[in-house]
């Protein structure tokens, strides 16, 4: 029996760029940390913070992955689980970070977002 391969989209406004080289860092880590398994297909959408990008960010992944379907998608940052939403998904895992709960703002819209997920995961250091 052949093995299928497991696709995975990591959806991300913290991802290091030139101007900003230590944001995300062990976003990317993850990724390519995950690009080494066998059989594992992981896609990156990374893209820069603020709600503009946000609402550019859902079009762009509609239009992307237009048609294509993800056996899970992981959103990374609790606001990042809205555009996230715009692929079709087996299962969603959206990361909180901090802000994303902490701040007044942000945790109102990422709390509305939970519901859709499969998955609600935290970071732990120890």
């Amino acid at each position: 029996m052949r093995n299928s391969v497991v696709r995975a989209l990591v959806v991300t406004n913290m991802y290091p760029t030139p101007a900003r080289p230590a944001l995300g860092n062990f976003v990317r880590d993850q990724v390519l940390e995950l690009r080494r398994i066998d059989d594992l297909d992981v896609q990156l959408h990374a893209f820069g913070p603020g709600p503009r990008s946000l609402i550019r960010a859902g079009i762009d992944l509609r239009r992307r992955f237009a048609g294509e379907r993800f056996d899970v998608v992981h959103a990374h940052f609790g606001l990042t689980a809205w555009p996230a939403l715009a692929v079709d998904a087996g299962k969603r895992v959206v990361t909180l970070h901090g802000n994303d709960v902490y701040h007044p703002r942000s945790r109102r819209v990422t709390a509305a977002a939970l519901g859709r997920m499969d998955l609600i995961g935290t970071p732990t250091t120890g």
